[in-house]
């Protein structure tokens, strides 16, 4: 996250000094198991997510899902999940219907906006693609009225993303 930020101040100091694990996943090249094929049919994050959300709850590890919009980026098999009030919501219940009682209740979802100034031991930013951050609205020049222009915005999509990198323990 402090590389992101690398040249806007002063770099932000580690909450421990013991490594953490960043993992980066190609949705390009993943190849799900035959199982996960079955499965979730044409959806190829929804494995990626359980794979990883259940090394965290194995170890009893709260796991926080990160996304930049209020809706996914991917086509998601629901299958028979009930639809929520907003998109994150029926994925989240989506994601816990593969986990036992116990484990649900350590996976939460949320936008980057809406989980500032929080952290989770694990955090899965599920959209970063260039397509989410930055993201500017093709529309972006009234924005001029206020005085912005395109390094300012491109300033605050690049905080943005570090809050999303920056949000795990």
């Amino acid at each position: 996250s402090n590389q992101v930020m690398k040249g806007m101040g002063k770099a932000a100091s580690a909450y421990q000094q013991s490594a953490g694990q960043v993992l980066s996943i190609d949705t390009e090249t993943f190849r799900p198991s035959v199982a996960e094929r079955e499965e979730h049919g044409g959806d190829v994050i929804t494995p990626i997510v359980l794979r990883l959300v259940r090394k965290s709850v194995v170890d009893g590890e709260a796991v926080a899902l990160l996304s930049r919009r209020n809706s996914l980026s991917w086509s998601i098999n629901y299958q028979e999940i009930r639809p929520a009030r907003d998109l994150l919501g029926r994925y989240r219940e989506l994601i816990r219907s593969y986990l036992s009682d116990n484990d649900r209740k350590l996976v939460s979802i949320s936008t980057t906006h809406g989980f500032k100034g929080r952290e989770r031991t694990h955090v899965v930013v599920l959209d970063a693609i260039d397509r989410a951050y930055p993201l500017i609205h093709p529309d972006w020049v009234f924005s001029r009225v206020f005085g912005d222009d395109e390094s300012k915005l491109l300033d605050e999509e690049r905080r943005l993303f570090y809050v999303a990198l920056s949000r795990a323990k």
